[in-house]
């Protein structure tokens, strides 16, 4: 079973699609769809929210991911179900799954009560037990929204371990990076070095945010997610809205792959859209022309093990 978004150049999501109109490879062989769905339909989404010292650094940002988390649940399914976890030095359960919004936002707003002053970021480590999370939950879209920098200095698990979790898992991740644009400095503290980061060169300081940014944006592509990099403030607000809209406007597509062996071998899955012909409604002038959609899932599966 595989959740599909299907966008155009601009992230906007292209609804109405057939069942004829997929295709999907299974390690480079075509595969035929026994199962396809284009309803708005229930999704388990679990809040990871990154509560270490560096995140508290710019306060504008901190409180727009705040209403733009509010904002993403007034905008998506009503049915969606949620928790909320916050890490520092560990993953926290701050609220269990529910569907109430402000409440959701309460709990967002007492973040600092929460915090320890020197307390890392175990990101990896939230990473698993969100996804270990939504498996309690039968919705077939599940969901991870990580707000974080990017940085994890305090996990006992490995990145490996986190790619390996999501590619056995149905879990997608979405990430917002809260980057600091201007200087990239974050009041941290790296694990390797044992340096506040905003006590390095500049140099340093770019490596640094490189590599948050590099660690979001595996963690999602390799799920099927997106990672997103807001510069300014203004910007929060229409990343949760095309995120929502998103996630209400995706298909799910299930196949039973041909030939398939216990082998517990990694099978690589591409699915692509045949392209389609759009018109931008606020300029009904313009003409209609043909592209090929943007198509994001998960990478692949594990086969059964013997």
């Amino acid at each position: 079973m595989l959740t599909v978004t299907v966008t155009n150049a601009d992230g906007y999501p292209i609804p109405n699609l057939k069942r004829d109109a997929f295709m999907v490879l299974d390690n480079k062989e075509p595969q035929k769809i026994g199962f396809f769905y284009a309803q708005d339909t229930p999704a388990s989404v679990g809040i990871l929210f990154d509560m270490s010292p560096s995140m508290f650094y710019d306060a504008s940002k901190l409180n727009a991911a705040i209403k733009g988390v509010w904002q993403f649940i007034q905008q998506s399914n009503k049915a969606n179900k949620y928790f909320v976890v916050g890490f520092q030095g560990q993953p926290e359960l701050l609220i269990d799954w529910t569907s109430d919004a402000n409440a959701i936002l309460d709990v967002l707003n007492k973040l600092g009560s929460f915090r320890q002053s020197k307390d890392g970021a175990a990101l990896y480590d939230a990473c698993l037990f969100g996804i270990e999370k939504l498996k309690q939950n039968s919705n077939m879209k599940s969901i991870l929204l990580l707000i974080s920098h990017g940085n994890d200095n305090s996990s006992h698990h490995q990145a490996n371990e986190v790619q390996h979790g999501l590619k056995g898992s149905s879990v997608a991740v979405y990430s917002l990076g809260l980057m600091n644009p201007a200087l990239d400095i974050y009041a941290g503290y790296d694990s390797d070095i044992h340096t506040p980061v905003n006590h390095r060169t500049p140099a340093a300081q770019k490596i640094y945010a490189s590599y948050g940014r590099g660690l979001l944006e595996g963690l999602s592509s390799s799920s099927g997610g997106k990672a997103f990099f807001p510069l300014e403030v203004a910007e929060f607000p229409k990343i949760f809205a095309r995120l929502a809209l998103q996630l209400r406007h995706q298909y799910v597509v299930g196949f039973y792959p041909a030939n398939l062996k216990d082998d517990g071998k990694w099978h690589t899955i591409k699915v692509s859209v045949k392209p389609v012909q759009t018109r931008d409604e606020s300029k009904p002038d313009r003409p209609v022309v043909t592209m090929t959609p943007k198509v994001r899932t998960r990478e692949g599966y594990y086969a059964p093990k013997p």
